[in-house]
């Protein structure tokens, strides 16, 4: 059985943009913030999207002004 974070992964790496109540009722996320924030730490490049209507999650591919300011502060284990 997949955990909420593997769901996750799968959604966001099908392209699509996920917010709170969506994760509740696809996935019974209760706190989409710290499913995230989980992800970020493992390395996935998750963007937050805040707009009127609320705040949506997606996966992106960071630029090279990213990850030079990483690898900045840091350094190389960041990438191993």
């Amino acid at each position: 059985m997949k955990t909420q974070n593997q769901k996750l992964v799968s959604y966001f790496k099908s392209g699509r943009k996920l917010n709170q109540k969506q994760a509740l009722g696809l996935f019974g996320v209760k706190n989409l913030r710290a499913r995230v924030a989980e992800l970020r730490d493992s390395g996935m490049a998750i963007y937050t999207n805040i707009t009127k209507s609320g705040t949506n999650y997606r996966l992106g591919t960071p630029n090279q002004r990213m990850v030079r300011v990483a690898y900045r502060f840091a350094g190389t284990h960041l990438f191993e």
